[in-house]
This record gives structure tokens, sequence and C-alpha cells, in this order.
């Protein structure tokens, strides 16, 4: 089966876009990027040559941070960050769509609205949803990344409602724009949801 030159996959924090893109680049030999990385890079580039920070959590603990920072203002912060970086990943996209090396890309960072109006060629896009018990359920599985916040449960809290309501706003945004969307379900393998995102890909218009 033929899939497009670049694949896409959204989705929010824990739902497993990482691994099904890692899954997907290493059965058709493509590369692989996080919009996280990217993220980094663009921040590191921009504080270098302003000597101001792009990240609001710069200087600040991840748990901290994502314990007291109220949700809608996460959010704020994730949109801010879309709107940064997309410049960087349009560029990325529409050069490995044309000539260079095959690229599965993954992130948050990816929204409905915007990858479906770039009007990108030789490029799909799936984004990825799940129930917020499964969120949740995958967070507290993450032990080092509330390990040692000063209220454990209340940064898990936190964190898995900004996960469920950046979720709810991609829905919508993905429904705007007819954009494929698949249902991560409990104890679906990383390949199942691969096989999947394949399938969706592959009846893609490029």
């Amino acid at each position: 089966m033929t899939i497009p030159r670049v694949v896409l996959i959204g989705g929010p924090p824990y739902v497993g876009k990482s691994a099904v893109a890692r899954c997907i680049a290493a059965r058709y030999e493509y590369g692989c990027i996080s919009t996280d990385d990217i993220a980094k890079a663009v921040g590191s580039v921009y504080s270098a040559l302003t000597g101001n920070k792009l990240d609001p959590m710069a200087g600040v603990d991840w748990r901290e941070y994502f314990t007291i920072t109220p949700v809608d203002v996460l959010l704020d912060h994730d949109a801010a960050s879309r709107v940064r970086i997309w410049p960087a990943i349009d560029r990325i996209v529409r050069t490995h769509s044309t000539w260079d090396d095959l690229l599965v890309m993954e992130g948050y960072a990816l929204w409905p609205e915007q990858v479906t109006a770039a009007g990108f060629t030789a490029t799909g896009a799936v984004w990825l949803t799940c129930n917020e018990r499964l969120l949740e359920s995958r967070i507290r599985s993450n032990v080092d990344f509330y390990r040692g916040a000063a209220d454990e449960e209340a940064l898990i809290r936190n964190f898995t409602r900004r996960s469920s309501r950046y979720n709810e706003l991609m829905l919508e945004s993905a429904a705007k724009r007819n954009a494929a969307v698949l249902t991560v379900l409990p104890g679906q393998s990383v390949n199942d949801i691969a096989d999947l995102c394949v399938s969706a890909l592959i009846r893609q218009p490029v």
C-alpha cells in the first residue's frame, strides 16, 4: 500500500501519537520528527537572537507549571505556540512533500484547520482521539512525569483537564474541515492503530 510522501499525525498529549508515528515510519522507512522538537529549535534560535524566551515554561519546573497554571491559560499558551512554529512546520512539510526524504511528523501542534487549509501536496493527515479516562490512565502510567511534584494529584488532574479540553477543541476543528479522526480504544496495540492510520491515509487524495 502506498502512503503519502509526508504523513502528519495529530492529537492530544498521551493519545499515542509518537508511538504510532514511529511505527509507521519504521514500516515504510520514513524519517520521523515531532513538533515538540521543532518548537524547541525555534525557541532556541529566537532566544539566541533576541535574548527573550518564547517558552512560558522556560526557567520553571514543568511540574509546577502544569499544576498551577489554569487550563484556559495552558490552552492559550498551546495556541500561541502553534502560531509561532507554524512557519517552520509549513516549510518542513512542503520541502519533504516535493523532493526531500519521506517523513512522518507528529505532534499536538498539528491543528486540523491549519493543516487542511495549507494546501499541502503529497501529504496525508490523521488525528487521534480518545476519552478522558484513557488519557488520565496513560498520564498516571508515566510516573516520571509527575514524580516529585509538590501535589502529584493536582498535577495529574490539571494536565488531564487540559488534554481533555484540547481534545474537545481539536475535534471541533477537525469537524469543520472534515479531517480524518481515529478513536483510540483501550487495549488497542500500536500496530493496530498504525494499521487504521494507514487505511485512512491511503484513502485521502494527495
